[in-house]
């Protein structure tokens, strides 16, 4: 039985409609309808596999998409597996069906009427990327990431990908117009030549895929490797963007494979040679009425029956034998075409035959000659029509209605009479190309801006994210994305007040984020803030207890409180909700060390290195486990890998001189303190670990100078108040050491025996003399 082309149509519009409004099941339903219809077409197939993943039926989608080459449902099934977990067989499925990549990236085939059906290139990268990370292959993550964003520089996604594997980049490499941007901004005035974009603008499902390559790709049916074996000078699409070797975006050695595929010059692709001489026939089994181009029935609003499923860039081998047919007779060379382009019903050839047979060009002559034959003004040339589609495109009446046939005619801005068919279709301006071009070099702006923040904070260089962060406009800093890493970036440099007020101002513009709410409960824990991370934790569970962020906020509240047990089962849950989310094992392995369960801390870190193996507190976590069991040299090995992740963090440089000052390198280890000393001069625990590292030297007048220098850092730390009594009791001062030691033994009752020990040490000091 031959299925009726218009009514498949219709489905695709009803499950599109469903989709776009959430309403998952009624989707589920019509595609199920449709592949029912149409089982062999896989395109339908790739409809009710998205419908289950829409639905987070991810099995089901994998089920269904299974073993189908098409990059649609290939798409789909790797997005569950993305889902799932199951990282390795995502991308070997994807691997698989490279050969059905799409060549283009569609970044201007999207808005808020149109879409394209199928992943495209820029896409499929970016997936291939994510699965690739996850499972461990940096390399090979980091290559599909670079063409990801060779093909589309505005997807963050990929960038902050690489910024996830540790890659250094050039970062004014990647946000710059690529030759995707820069056809785009061309092609979409060209295609106003083909009038048949005008009249199917409206009446075609607005989402079939119109910017696939012409010739073949139309057709269902069509084996897609007929265009992979393209001629080695044949343009075939637009290629991921080569950088040249002093261009790279990356400053070191990950160089993309993809990248290295040149696109050639010149303009000899077959598909659009043909153009001006392609038969236009009707499709098969198509009535004679429906037969394109008859433009009288362009208020019918069928679809195209030809271009049936032109959603698919590629289509499956196995089609149906009105396909072949339709091979056989010659295909439409399909135009982009765009929301701008509106219908226009009078442009109605002398006879369907007629026009069939013509070519785009002759198509536009005729215009010229029929369109208004009755009129007093003749209309302007082809190439003036082309003028005003490329500047205007069909402006509406001001009432969104066409207006009466029976209207007067107007003046237009020449002075010329307008006929009743320009009144009728009257000409719509579209966006100046110099206001698209300056959109386009603003948006890459802000987003290398927000970039080299990004960028900078993946590396640890907080200073250079808080610059690139003060730099953006005052809208821009009021948002969540940027607050929050106001936020990070002050917590990192241990500038803690800054750090909770971009936090509290953060709750303030977006009280349902949880994103990095593990951050700042964390810094409330370092704040000793009990009261506010216990209403924090509360909230959190309030939007959402099947997140991890939430779980790691209610495990820091009852760490602050001295119950690790409880905590530890906070953090597991939180690792198990999420489990790529080392942040949750590194925080289980603290609590592991402070209940001196060593061995069950280690096990903990060495899952969050496994979960992000860039994640240095899990190294520095585990070379505090080695510090206090004794392993000197295996602590110093992972402290100094934390560094080099973070390179930054006094802290790490600190711990590094612990070890070294454990090693009796004191040299060494005095070197490490003043270089956290420099990293953090605000900072009072490297400069009080030089001073008393100086002291059991015996530079008792560096070590003066040290001391006085953090007393004015922390003056209620009653450590500091306790080594300068030292340091006067061992230079003979005694009564500087007992006015110390008193300070010390008033901020800190409970180290009362170790200060009155010290006290009466001096006092029998002054018995023997």
């Amino acid at each position: 039985m031959t299925i009726s082309p218009f009514l498949i149509a219709q489905f695709r519009k009803s499950i599109w409609h469903a989709l776009d409004n959430a309403l998952e099941d009624t989707a589920l339903f019509a595609a199920e309808r449709l592949v029912a219809e149409d089982p062999s077409d896989l395109d339908n197939v790739h409809l009710l596999a998205l419908c289950n993943y829409r639905a987070q039926r991810y099995k089901i989608a994998m089920h269904v998409a299974e073993d189908k080459r098409h990059i649609g449902c290939a798409y789909v099934y790797a997005l569950c597996c993305l889902k799932l977990g199951k990282y390795r067989v995502g991308y070997r499925v994807l691997e698989r069906c490279r050969a059905l990549f799409p060549k283009t990236c569609n970044i201007y085939s999207h808005s808020d009427s149109d879409r394209q059906a199928l992943p495209d290139l820029a896409a499929v990268e970016c997936l291939l990327g994510h699965l690739y990370r996850l499972f461990g292959d940096t390399k090979e993550a980091a290559d599909n990431y670079t063409a990801a964003l060779s093909a589309n520089p505005f997807l963050w996604e990929a960038f902050d990908g690489l910024c996830k594997v540790g890659v250094n980049i050039k970062v004014n490499n990647i946000f710059m117009v690529t030759p995707a941007m820069k056809e785009a901004r061309t092609t979409w005035l060209d295609n106003a030549d083909d009038l048949t974009g005008i009249e199917n603008s409206q009446n075609q499902d607005p989402f079939i895929d119109t910017s696939a390559p012409t010739g073949n790709s139309v057709v269902p049916g069509i084996n897609i490797a007929q265009d992979m074996a393209a001629p080695a000078g044949a343009d075939t699409g637009i290629q991921p963007l080569k950088f040249r070797a002093d261009n790279s975006i990356f400053s070191t050695r990950i160089h993309s494979a993809a990248i290295d595929q040149t696109p050639t010059a010149g303009g000899n692709d077959p598909d659009v040679s043909m153009l001006g001489t392609t038969i236009i026939t009707p499709a098969a089994n198509t009535p004679a009425e429906f037969a394109r181009p008859a433009r009288s029935r362009s208020r019918l609003h069928v679809p195209d029956p030809q271009r049936r499923t032109g959603s698919s860039r590629t289509t499956s081998s196995s089609s149906s034998a009105p396909a072949a047919d339709v091979r056989r007779q010659g295909a439409e060379a399909p135009t982009r075409r765009s929301s701008r382009l509106v219908s226009s019903s009078n442009f109605t050839p002398t006879t369907t035959t007629a026009a069939a047979t013509q070519t785009p060009t002759s198509r536009l002559s005729d215009l010229a000659r029929t369109t208004n034959a009755g009129s007093t003004a003749p209309l302007t040339s082809p190439s003036a029509i082309r003028g005003r589609l490329r500047s205007g495109l069909l402006k509406t009446s001001k009432s969104g209605s066409p207006a009466d046939d029976n209207s007067s005619s107007n003046s237009n801005s020449n002075g010329m009479k307008t006929t009743q068919d320009e009144i009728h279709h009257p000409i719509k301006i579209a966006p100046d190309d110099n206001e698209r071009v300056t959109a386009e070099m603003c948006m890459l702006s802000l987003y290398q801006t927000l970039a080299t923040a990004a960028f900078a904070l993946s590396k640890y260089d907080c200073k250079g994210a808080l610059q690139a962060l003060m730099s953006l406009s005052d809208q821009q800093k009021e948002s969540p994305w940027v607050l929050s890493k106001f936020g990070r970036a002050y917590f990192e440099i241990v500038r803690y007040k800054e750090s909770e007020e971009a936090f509290k101002r953060l709750r303030v513009v977006d009280p349902m984020r949880l994103e990095d709410m593990e951050v700042y409960s964390t810094l409330l824990w370092h704040l000793r803030r009990d009261v506010e991370l216990s209403f924090v934790a509360h909230e959190l569970a309030d939007i959402d207890r099947n997140s991890a962020q939430t779980w790691i906020a209610i495990g820091n509240s009852f760490s602050l409180q001295k119950e690790h047990d409880q905590s530890i089962k906070c953090f597991r849950r939180a690792a198990h909700l999420d489990p790529t989310f080392a942040y949750a094992y590194t925080l289980q392995g603290h609590e592991h060390a402070a209940n001196e369960e060593y061995e069950a801390a280690q096990n903990a870190f060495r899952h969050a290195m496994r979960a992000e193996w860039r994640h240095y507190n899990a190294w520095y976590g585990i070379g505090m486990v080695f510090l206090k069991t004794g392993k000197f040299e295996l602590a110093e090995q992972h402290f100094r890998q934390a560094a080099v992740i973070n390179p930054g963090n006094a802290v790490l440089t600190c711990c590094i001189g612990m070890v070294l000052e454990k090693l009796y390198r004191f040299d060494d280890a005095l070197e490490q303190y003043d270089t956290a000393c420099r990293l953090q001069p605000t900072s009072a625990l490297p400069r009080f670990k030089k001073a008393r590292l100086l002291m059991s030297m015996r530079r008792y007048q560096a070590c003066l100078q040290e001391l006085q220098i953090v007393q004015n850092l922390a003056p209620d730390e009653s450590s500091v108040h306790y080594l300068l009594g030292r340091l006067y009791k061992v230079q003979g001062d005694k009564q500087n050491a007992i006015k110390y030691f008193t300070a010390a033994l008033n901020l800190d009752p409970k180290a009362s025996h170790v200060i009155k020990e010290a006290i009466e040490g001096l006092e029998n000091d002054d018995g023997s003399s």
